[in-house]
């Protein structure tokens, strides 16, 4: 039996977090990519309503997973900055893409927010950045919190 998953196309591999065509085209993929256990929890997040916190230097990457996040939610709940320097109150937006250096303050509620951050090795590489195809590539630098 085909898996749902099965359909996401391969892509080539990102070179570094500066490359502009990173981006997730589809919430298999992300799916897929984050393990469908993470993903479920990703899902409660974001349909009760807390803040879903995107963290990482690639911008389109970042932008791309909130698109395809809120389109889970009806359009007149969703308040979104796609990418920003600093930490933004719930209030102020639901969806929250931040660059990588960006922190979230101590005081905000850990039980408030979910926060998917990505991580590249010293020399700006993504991590894991050797013989893997994308989807490897991009569990290597996926954490989900």
């Amino acid at each position: 039996m085909k898996s749902l998953d099965d359909d996401v196309e391969p892509k080539e591999i990102p070179t570094s977090p500066s490359s502009t065509n990173l981006k997730f085209d589809s919430l298999l993929e992300l799916r897929r990519i984050l393990r469908p256990d993470n993903f479920e929890s990703l899902v409660y997040h974001v349909t009760v309503g807390n803040q879903v916190v995107v963290r990482g230097d690639v911008s389109t990457l970042v932008k791309s997973i909130l698109d395809l996040l809120k389109e889970l939610v009806p359009p007149t709940c969703v308040t979104m900055m796609p990418f920003e320097s600093t930490y933004q109150e719930s209030y102020k937006c639901n969806f929250l893409g931040l660059s990588a250096a960006a922190e979230i303050p101590t005081h905000v509620d850990r039980n408030t927010y979910v926060l998917l951050d990505m991580r590249y090795d010293n020399d700006g590489d993504l991590i894991g950045n050797g013989n893997l195809n994308y989807e490897q590539q991009l569990g290597k630098f996926l954490f989900f919190s």
